[in-house]
């Protein structure tokens, strides 16, 4: 609680986490945005090891999956396409796939992606978007 009694941590049910919190992808850890993200980071132990590196791992299965969709895609398999997106959205990490999808529409997208540059189109497909953003 603050000097004012009020609550330090995120409550996702009520308020966007991705204002408090931003999520370095290439490390799987989080960076405060402000000191409800900061108590909500230590509190939670958002960064612990395990954690950080499921992230790591749930980044590289989304990039995956994208590259995958594509090429699907592309051969007009429809079925193995929905599948990708399928994959992506059943994830345990399903914060890191909203974390990119939020990350491509920023400036800077290109320093934030330059692992993989060619996702930057694909999360700006709408078929994608659609498909992955949450409500």
């Amino acid at each position: 609680m603050d000097e004012h009694g009020n609550s330090l941590l995120i409550d996702p049910s009520s308020e966007d986490p991705f204002e408090h919190l931003l999520l370095a992808l290439s490390m799987g850890e989080y960076v405060p945005l402000t000191e409800k993200g900061r108590a909500t980071i230590t509190v939670f132990g958002l960064n612990r090891f395990p954690l950080a590196r499921a992230r790591q791992q749930a980044y590289r299965v989304v990039v995956l999956c994208l590259r995958q969709w594509r090429r699907e895609i592309l051969e007009q398999s429809t079925n193995l396409a929905d599948a990708m997106l399928h994959t992506i959205r059943e994830q345990p990490c399903a914060d890191v796939c909203q974390a990119m999808l939020r990350q491509v529409e920023q400036p800077g997208a290109a320093i934030v992606f330059a692992d993989a540059p060619d996702i930057v189109d694909l999360l700006r497909d709408q078929t994608v978007r659609r498909a992955l953003l949450l409500s």
